[in-house]
């Protein structure tokens, strides 16, 4: 595979593919609330590798501990973003039910948390080598 498609496919294909599992079990989340873990976790996992690899092509190289420290606060970024999604989506459209409650929320910051720490953790020390 050329290399400038392999880091196209790097950066974009792991958020595709959890968004759309996300999307594809929108159904089963009413009855399985505990889904959301998952899937916040899985998706700051896809959010830091994509990030790493980002930032491993156009950024000098820096400590391991910088690195894992900005991937996490991007991926913590994206996250925020990503809550206000769910909270315009309550908001507006009204039928949903994304953030029953203040904990959910910051159960879904959590995870995510642990996605990207787990993920960016092994990424960057792979990529140290």
């Amino acid at each position: 595979m050329h290399k400038e498609t392999k880091f196209i496919y790097n950066i974009i294909f792991p958020p595709m593919i959890i968004y759309g599992i996300q999307i594809a079990l929108i159904p089963v989340y009413y009855v399985f609330s505990n889904l959301d873990i998952i899937t916040h976790m899985l998706g700051g996992g896809a959010v830091a590798w994509s990030w790493v690899t980002i930032a491993n092509r156009y950024t000098p190289k820096n400590p391991k501990l910088i690195s894992f420290i900005t991937t996490v606060g991007v991926v913590m970024l994206i996250a925020t973003l990503w809550e206000f999604h769910e909270f315009l989506l309550d908001a507006y459209i009204g039928d949903t039910i994304n953030q029953p409650t203040v904990k959910d929320t910051i159960g879904d910051y959590l995870f995510g948390l642990i996605g990207a720490s787990i993920v960016s953790f092994f990424k960057i020390k792979k990529s140290a080598r």
